[in-house]
């Protein structure tokens, strides 16, 4: 009886061994198809989104950049070499494209002085825009479109309103 016994657990000894064999191989087979089916799912999903985004491909700009050398930062209103003029510019003043053109005829006139401008909607000049205007050379503030004149660092004019401005402006092309 014990050789009987022993056969039999020869044979489910063998059984288990070729169970846990294909147990195996199922269960390699099944992380595989996952892994497989989960980088298709990926595939898919990535052609889908690029076809439905063929129109955002990169289209070069083939504008030349400029450099501007009569707009500067309100910081650099001092900062320049010799007599010169700056307008801090409002852009919601009205009067603004009127005193643009000024400039531009005065910028013709020969032994001219440079004019700078500084916008003071430009996100690098907001701390110079305040309620009330200030002219010491280490608090500049500006309410509106003021027109300066500077000389060797320091300011010796002021034109703060749109009338003196434009009388201004006007007597520089009448010289």
């Amino acid at each position: 009886m014990k050789k009987k016994d022993s056969s039999k657990v020869n044979k489910v000894k063998t059984d288990v061994i070729q169970e846990s064999a294909t147990d195996e191989l199922r269960k390699l087979s099944t992380i595989l198809i996952t892994i497989v089916g989960i980088i298709c799912v990926f595939y898919i999903i990535t052609v889908i989104v690029t076809k439905k985004n063929q129109s955002l491909k990169y289209v070069k700009d083939e504008t030349i950049s400029q450099i501007s050398y009569t707009d500067i930062l309100a910081s650099d209103i001092l900062r320049k070499e010799g007599s010169y003029y700056v307008l801090v510019k409002n852009p919601s003043d009205v009067y603004l494209p009127l005193f643009e053109t000024y400039i531009s005829a005065y910028s013709r006139v020969d032994n001219h002085l440079r004019i700078y401008s500084v916008d003071l909607n430009d996100a690098l000049n907001q701390s110079y825009k305040a309620d009330k205007n200030h002219f010491e050379a280490d608090q500049l503030q500006f309410q509106d479109t003021t027109l300066l004149r500077i000389s060797d660092g320091s300011i010796e004019a002021v034109y703060e309103t749109s009338d003196s401005i434009d009388e201004h402006l006007k007597s520089l092309l009448s010289v």
